[in-house]
Order: structure tokens, then sequence, then C-alpha cells
């Protein structure tokens, strides 16, 4: 049976639930799935997979036609290279999710020197790996103008396939026990952690939203501060940080949600907005990062400001007035949009030409 390697070389909890819905996909397109992935991702991936641990096993398998690369790396450009000598006939799909944007929008996001620096060098290698693939995955219409703007991606062989993910939900989302407003997912300026952090403590010292408790759950580590202290003292703050949740950790996040954050200053789609979908939670959404994978006042609710604590706060209350309905319609946005069972045919019809 031919054979498909799904590949990620740098981990990311985050990761598994595209790794896991890959997987699936060419395993009911007919070929035989095999995980090369970094070696933490061993102990979170489903039980009876393969899986090859990069730089640590060589590939002995001799019929690979197809291996998806979806996250960056600054591994992958020499790891295509390599595939490509042993497997002559192997179809690279980079699946590529932020073509670069300007550095001034990186600037404004918050980013340091060090971190557009950083920013610059991962484009680099990103645009060696989009001219030495075959086929180009876009997950957003926002990613698909970037890529077409930029001359430097030379590979026009370029298709347009939302983010996939498996279905982690087998319950009645309308029955899961909610309690928090949550950041899930790792902290970053351009994700807006700190006025989310600053609507968090203001909502607590002033006895907000009362009904709610609070939920940080990150890979990342805070900084231990008595501002912090005082918010866990509290006891309306739930902290989880410091080190990577497994995938049934994070799900348990997204379940125990009545809304999620996602007022980002900058993205460019959000598997975290997908994540919230697949688990019936509504999200806060920033007006100028409108895409076409959520509807205002549907799934999501859209701000102007997401530093003014009262359009979070009517925006939070607005979704629990209502929120049978908002979950109810993140349920369907998610099954329609990015089940990843939608997409055989077409990611069939592409690895075939």
């Amino acid at each position: 049976m031919e054979q498909a390697l799904i590949v990620s070389l740098n981990f990311n909890p985050g990761h598994v639930s595209h790794l896991v819905a890959c997987y699936k996909q060419f395993e009911e397109l007919g070929y035989n799935s095999v995980y090369y992935v970094n070696q933490k991702f061993a102990s979170v991936l489903p039980e009876n997979s393969k899986v090859y641990i990069h730089s640590k096993e060589q590939i002995e398998l001799s019929d690979v036609k197809v291996a998806v690369f979806l996250f960056p790396s600054q591994y992958n450009l020499t790891e295509i290279i390599k595939l490509k000598i042993k497997f002559r006939d192997l179809k690279v799909v980079y699946i590529f999710h932020e073509p670069m944007e300007s550095l001034r929008i990186y600037r404004k996001s918050g980013f340091t020197s060090k971190m557009l620096v950083k920013a610059a060098v991962t484009n680099l290698i990103n645009t060696c790996v989009v001219w030495i693939s075959n086929v180009i995955l876009l997950p957003s219409e926002k990613a698909v103008r970037l890529y077409d703007k930029k001359k430097y991606y030379l590979n026009k062989n370029r298709y347009y396939v939302p983010l996939m993910f498996d279905d982690e939900t087998k319950e009645n989302t309308q029955q899961c026990k909610r309690k928090y407003f949550s950041y899930i997912g790792t902290i970053a300026s351009d994700h807006s952690f700190n006025e989310y952090f600053n609507f968090i403590e203001w909502a607590i010292l002033n006895s907000e939203l009362m009904s709610l408790n609070f939920l940080i759950a990150t890979k990342s580590s805070l900084e231990q501060n008595q501002r912090l202290e005082k918010l866990l003292n509290s006891g309306r703050l739930c902290l989880l940080e410091g080190s990577p949740l497994t995938n049934l950790q994070i799900n348990d996040c997204y379940r125990s949600s009545h809304v999620v954050w996602n007022a980002y200053i900058r993205t460019t789609q959000s598997g975290v907005l997908v994540k919230s979908f697949i688990f019936g939670t509504p999200a806060i959404v920033l007006e100028k990062n409108i895409s076409e994978f959520a509807a205002n006042r549907c799934e999501v609710i859209y701000i102007k400001d997401n530093t003014s604590f009262e359009q979070i706060k009517e925006a939070v209350e607005a979704i629990l007035l209502d929120f049978s309905n908002y979950s109810n319609n993140c349920r369907q946005r998610f099954l329609k949009t990015f089940h990843y069972k939608n997409y055989n045919r077409t990611i069939e019809n592409i690895i075939r030409k």
C-alpha cells in the first residue's frame, strides 16, 4: 500500500489535532499513514499509530508517495531534500499557515527586534520550502492574499483549503459544564494576552461578570508577581501554565469555557477559534480580523477595541444571554467548514494532479 508521511518537526501541543486529522484523512484516501514527528509528540499521539521520530529513527519505508508538512520548522528544508532523494516519486505538500506580512505589522503587534529577526529567518526558510514543495495549501483567504502578493513565493501550485480538524467531541456540547472566560494557547504579544489579563484583573477587582470565572491555559510561563497572586487569591482565576498540556487537557479547557478570547491584534487564521467551535464555544474577535470563518453575532462577537473593558464585558454578556444559539452555530460552523472529511475529495484531486 502507498504510504503518506504526516510531518511536524517542532513540538507544539496545540498541533496534535491537525496531525490526527491529516493522518485520518490520508487513511481514508487509501494510504497507509505514518507520523514523522518531533519526539515530544510520541506520547500524545493516538495509540496504535505508526510513528517515526525525527533525528532518532531512520525511515524504513519503501513506497512513500506523499509527505505532508504541517508546520514551519528549521528542519523542513533539509528533510524535504532527504525525502525526495530517498523516494523519487514523492509529492511534498506544505500547509503554509502564515505567509509573511510586512515587518511594520509585526512591530505594531508588539514584536521585539529579536522576534522580528526570527520572523525574517523563518520566512526565508519558508520561501525555500515553498519553492521545493510540490503543492502549497493556504488555509485562509488572507493567507492567499499574502502569498500572492509576495513575488518571492515562486510556487504557483497553491490551493485554498481551510484548516482541517477531526471532531474531538462525541458529547452534546450543550450539556458541558461551563464556567470560564478563557485564554487558551501560547502567550504572545500578537495574541493580545496583556489586554486579556488587564480585563480579567479589572473584572475581578470590580466584581464584574460574577457568574463567570477566568482560565489561562498555556505552556508559557507567567511572571509571578503581586498582580497575579492577587487574582489567584480571589478564587476566580484558574491558571494552568509552565508546561505543555495534553490534547485531552486542552479539550477540557474548551469544553469548560463559555467564551474564548480570540481578540488578537494580528492573526491570519486561528486554530484556537476552530477548537472553540468544535466544543460549541463562542469567541470574542477583534473587528479588524474579520474573516470568512465566523459571522458577527452568530458564532462570535466582534469588538472594535480590545483594550476597552466595557466592550469586552458587553460582548461576554451578550454571548451569555443567548449562549445556546451561539454554541449551536459554532458546532455547525465547525462541521461545515473545518471537519477534514469535507475535504477528502478536494485533497485527493489535488494530490492526483
